[in-house]
């Protein structure tokens, strides 16, 4: 009897396994996988872990930067107080941390539109003090008697210079009517004050320092072009202009408080910042953007 040899069977191919062979597997919970349970004919059918992992949410790619959010607690809590930008609360905080501004203090504020910090400085010089806000794009009254403003190029001093001797000059007449009127009451003096008063101290002190400022603030940013580096370095450029500008018109003494994008070349700002005044805090308040790189440079003790 002839024997007929069978063919040789193929080997099946394996394949490796995968997550999803695994969680499919595994339809029912482990512990519940030889248990017999009665269902209900009306139930809905138990769903599979294709479905589960169809309906599962995919996960956000993590990018470097947090998220950026226009509207957030700040932008809310400024529309509610009646500031005109979220921009309010960071000097709101500096003034927390260092106490720069004190009643009675006369103030230039730097790139002043649309007006928050004119309207936090307002406040804190009081009555007696007088904040001046120089910005090239036009800002709205604001109310408030001890403010002025100036729509002009903030590097193109002569104007400024003038705008400031025109607010000094009011302040002092003002200041010399009020003591005159004073005066005349108690002793029935009249004209005494205009003869040895504000006369006497205009004439024998600098005429520039009459005109100077106990503290200037600037919230002044450069158009950002999206290059961190590129940004950074026009922030420091500006900000270095900006200590030309206090030399003319900052007190001895005085504080500088300066906006800036922190990078590589920002030791080619804090150089001559400490040539030229004697304390330099940085910080960055709670009001930025944690996205932001910006940071805010108080330089206290203007040394000429």
């Amino acid at each position: 009897m002839s024997t007929v040899k069978s063919a040789p069977k193929k080997l099946a191919r394996t394949r490796r396994r995968t997550k999803l062979d695994k969680i499919l597997a595994w339809e029912t919970p482990q512990k519940q996988k030889n248990i017999r349970t009665v269902r209900n004919s009306g139930a809905a059918p138990l769903k599979k872990a294709r479905d589960i992992l169809a309906e599962a949410p995919k996960k956000k790619k993590k990018t470097g930067k947090p998220q950026y959010i226009v509207r957030d607690e700040y932008f809310y809590e400024a529309k509610k107080l009646g500031y005109r930008a979220r921009s309010a609360f960071k000097l709101l905080d500096i003034q927390e941390k260092y106490h720069i501004i004190k009643p009675g203090m006369q103030v230039l504020d730097i790139a002043s539109a649309p007006g928050s910090w004119l309207q936090v400085l307002a406040k804190m010089v009081g009555p007696t003090g007088l904040v001046a806000g120089v910005d090239i794009q036009k800002i709205a009254g604001l109310g408030y008697q001890n403010v002025h403003v100036f729509q002009g190029d903030v590097f193109v001093t002569e104007p400024i210079i003038e705008f400031l001797k025109e607010i000094h000059d009011k302040e002092i007449t003002q200041k010399r009517s009020n003591l005159n009127e004073e005066w005349g009451q108690k002793w029935d003096v009249q004209g005494k004050y205009d003869e040895w008063g504000t006369e006497w101290w205009v004439q024998r002190t600098n005429f520039s320092e009459v005109y100077k400022m106990d503290c200037i603030t600037s919230d002044i940013a450069t158009h950002t072009t999206g290059q961190t580096g590129v940004d950074q370095y026009r922030s420091v450029e500006l900000n270095l202009a900006i200590l030309d500008i206090a030399d003319i018109f900052l007190k001895k003494w005085g504080t500088l408080v300066l906006k800036v994008f922190v990078g590589e070349d920002i030791d080619d700002l804090i150089g001559p910042i400490k040539t030229r005044y004697t304390v330099l805090h940085k910080c960055k308040p709670k009001a930025c953007r944690e996205r932001s790189f910006e940071e805010y440079f108080v330089c206290q003790g203007k040394k000429d």
